[in-house]
């Protein structure tokens, strides 16, 4: 699922009907813990996580280059199997944390195994399906049937 339709009233359905499911979604949309929304220009360290449960559905906030959102009814939010070990490249120097990156890299250190949140670890692994069916759209004409005439 991409920004546009994660909201927790759908996962949380999802969720009770034991579908998993998980994507990005944006601090703005209803159903994102109050708790969680920080200002556009919040300045949070480079790896910075956290998150909320409520209904089965799991928000999580983490700091990458930029900060992310996402919201999942498959993976936890904290414990032993909340966090994965993958290989990390270094932010560019005009990435909106690039600063904060500086501090968990060594100096010319391009590379480095960092432990990620497991939802996101799980999202960018599976999200190509979402990738595969916009490209196949692009093939096909597909004409659009409104109610209006």
């Amino acid at each position: 699922m991409d920004n546009f339709f994660t909201t927790e009233l759908p996962l949380a359905g999802l969720h009770w009907m034991g579908i998993g499911a998980c994507g990005t979604c944006r601090q703005q949309f209803q159903g994102f813990p109050k708790e969680l929304k920080v200002g556009e220009n919040a300045k949070l360290p480079y790896h910075f996580q956290s998150g909320a449960v409520n209904d089965g559905v799991t928000t999580l906030q983490w700091m990458d280059c930029s900060l992310v959102t996402m919201m999942s009814t498959m993976y936890p939010l904290s414990g032993e199997d909340s966090l994965v070990l993958r290989m990390r490249k270094h932010p560019g120097n005009k990435s909106t944390n690039a600063s904060g990156a500086n501090s968990t890299f060594l100096p010319g250190e391009h590379q480095k195994e960092l432990d990620i949140p497991v939802i996101v670890d799980g999202y960018n692994q599976h999200k190509v399906g979402g990738d595969v069916a916009d490209e196949y759209q692009t093939y096909f004409h597909t004409p659009l049937i409104t109610g209006c005439q």
